[in-house]
């Protein structure tokens, strides 16, 4: 049987068994709010994500980009589908260590104007490499070598979303 662990405050001054309560508060608050912040990206994925920018160029408003991911937690494996802008498009990714990777992507193959083309070449460009994935609040980072190349922001959910979801 092991002994639990005990945690015992001196019997000294007042102050010093506040600041001993103060110390262990941070501490505990420390690993509470680390713990928060470690929730694995990937478990936010099952939203609607809206592209804002595809390496570092921010994304044509009248046409913005997005994604939606469908993950199975167990396999780490998953569906995208999205919009560039310009076409429809479709793919499989496998997250492991952070890291996620895509299978090649397959599209509709409608011609557009030149800036949404360069917007979809580049985002296909991108879905193409393996890239490590971090979270931030409502918002998605995808970097490669340490650059952040691919950012998502977590689109709002509208009323009809709310009534469907009750």
């Amino acid at each position: 049987m092991q002994q639990q662990p005990s945690y015992h405050l001196s019997n000294s001054h007042p102050t010093s068994r506040l600041k001993s309560l103060s110390s262990f508060a941070t501490v505990a608050l420390s690993a509470a709010l680390l713990s928060a912040c470690a929730a694995t990206p990937e478990s936010q994925l099952s939203h609607r994500w809206n592209i804002s920018s595809i390496s570092g160029q921010g994304t044509l408003i009248e046409h913005t980009p997005w994604v939606e991911f469908d993950t199975n937690f167990d396999t780490h494996e998953g569906e995208l589908k999205g919009h560039s802008g310009c076409n429809r498009f479709f793919a499989r990714y496998k997250l492991k260590d952070g890291q996620i990777a895509f299978s090649p992507i397959g599209s509709t193959r409608k011609a557009c104007p030149e800036p949404e083309m360069m917007q979809e070449s580049a985002l296909f460009k991108l879905l193409t490499t393996t890239m490590t994935l971090s979270s931030n609040n409502d918002q998605l980072v995808f970097t490669y070598n340490d650059q952040a190349v691919l950012t998502l922001v977590k689109e709002p959910e509208t009323t009809e979303d709310k009534a469907e979801a009750d």
